[in-house]
């Protein structure tokens, strides 16, 4: 007998002498080696199945787990693949009494009479092991960039505006650009007013805030922000004060009569976040644990959110940061963080204003910069606003939406890449 089919004979068996279940027919081994995702064996163990795939990668489900994913029309709508039962809608001491591997599924009856089928490729794409966690990890890690590096590729990535509003295959390129560098240009664009409002929606729907749908980053007197003069713009992101600052910002330069000045900066912010955590360790946890406030109080606007500067997730990567030094709102951490909060504040500003770090631009008119507003820190030259014009549109789209886009897109374009493209781990997301 093959020993694949024997195993899955004698595990079947011993489950079934301890009350788990009875044998019931299996494929042939030829059949299971055939399958897209082919299983070399499956032994049915106390509380869950281990797999062994062709490939040797080993996938332990529990019982448990297999029957909350269940994809029957009882316990999910067909029509809008939402759950219909809840997880503790299952049966107490639930086991499996039968198994059964088809070509291209896993099929299991129940002891409450309830059947199960299941992918094999949809298990294979949801395995849980440690390896495959830890290995979808690293492949949502964004890459992180400095000066040398980009202007080693060129200067960040370019799109034609025409290609972008007329073919979807663009957009893609352009969101997985965005999703790599953090950062992506459009160029040869209208410089119509509004022109920015179209292009937007080829990501997703714009985000109103208290600036608008859309608002003009031009100086004019007496400005509700500091974005609307001329002075020089320290390197920042938009919105901490929010309790979900947007995800991305995206700016088109309608006009740009100065000679010299107004320039735009970019700063990788997850690539200060590398340096300090590698350089200040102590300096990375306090500002990755300790809150500091922003807020934005004006004549009709209070709005104040407090949270830490680097946002880290169960495994301490970092996936978001807030920084936006001109709303900062008065201390208030315990006593015993002050000191340390301000020396740690320090090292990451002395890392921020390396020059290696800082990528300055003189934007186009026509032109459109896109960019992480949770990742990317931006940043503008002084200009003298008497010798000439500089009008700027900008809009902002949440990262839901925008992570939306990009998983729509990939399923209809993804499979094309030479080299397969992950949603990074930026907010969070998985």
């Amino acid at each position: 007998m093959h020993p694949v089919r024997q195993l899955l004979r004698i595990s079947t068996r011993m489950a079934a002498r301890r009350g788990l279940g009875r044998e019931k027919r299996v494929s042939t081994s030829a059949q299971l080696r055939q399958a897209p995702n082919g299983i070399v064996s499956l032994e049915n163990k106390i509380n869950l199945y281990e797999i062994r795939w062709s490939d040797n990668h080993v996938s332990k489900f529990h019982h448990v787990w297999l029957r909350d994913h269940c994809r029957c029309p009882k316990c999910v709508e067909p029509s809008s693949g939402q759950k219909l039962r809840t997880r503790s809608d299952m049966p107490q001491n639930l086991q499996p009494t039968s198994f059964q591997i088809n070509d291209d599924s896993l099929s299991i009856s129940w002891n409450d009479h309830h059947e199960t089928t299941l992918p094999l490729s949809w298990l294979r794409e949801n395995c849980y092991s440690t390896a495959t966690l830890e290995a979808r990890r690293n492949r949502q890690q964004p890459m992180l960039w400095d000066v040398p590096s980009i202007e080693k590729r060129g200067g960040f990535p370019q799109f034609e505006y025409d290609n972008i509003m007329k073919d979807d295959q663009a957009v893609w390129e352009w969101v997985k650009a965005l999703n790599t560098y953090g950062c992506a240009l459009v160029v040869n664009g209208p410089t119509e007013e509004g022109s920015i409002v179209g292009l937007t929606e080829r990501i997703a729907y714009i985000r109103k805030t208290m600036y608008g749908v859309v608002f003009d980053v031009i100086s004019v007197p007496n400005p509700i922000n500091v974005a609307y003069t001329s002075v020089e713009l320290p390197p920042h992101m938009d919105l901490c004060y929010y309790e979900a600052p947007p995800g991305l910002q995206l700016l088109y330069c309608l006009r740009f009569d100065q000679k010299t000045g107004g320039e735009s900066s970019f700063i990788d912010g997850f690539k200060i976040c590398e340096e300090l955590k590698r350089r200040h360790p102590e300096s990375f946890k306090i500002l990755s644990t300790v809150h500091t406030e922003y807020f934005k109080f004006d004549k009709i606007n209070m709005m104040r959110y407090s949270r830490p500067i680097i946002m880290v997730d169960e495994f301490d990567d970092v996936i978001g940061i807030n920084w936006s030094p001109n709303f900062e709102a008065p201390l208030r951490v315990p006593e015993e963080h002050v000191e340390k909060f301000y020396r740690a504040y320090g090292d990451w500003v002395n890392i921020m204003r390396e020059s290696n770090l800082e990528l300055s631009f003189r934007l186009q008119p026509g032109t459109c910069v896109a960019f992480n507003n949770r990742r990317v820190l931006h940043a503008r030259k002084s200009f003298d606003e008497n010798a000439g014009t500089r009008h700027l549109q900008g809009t902002y789209v949440d990262l839901d939406e925008f992570s939306n886009r990009f998983r729509t897109l990939q399923r209809r374009f993804g499979a094309q890449d030479v080299q397969p493209t992950e949603l990074s781990r930026i907010g969070n997301w998985s």
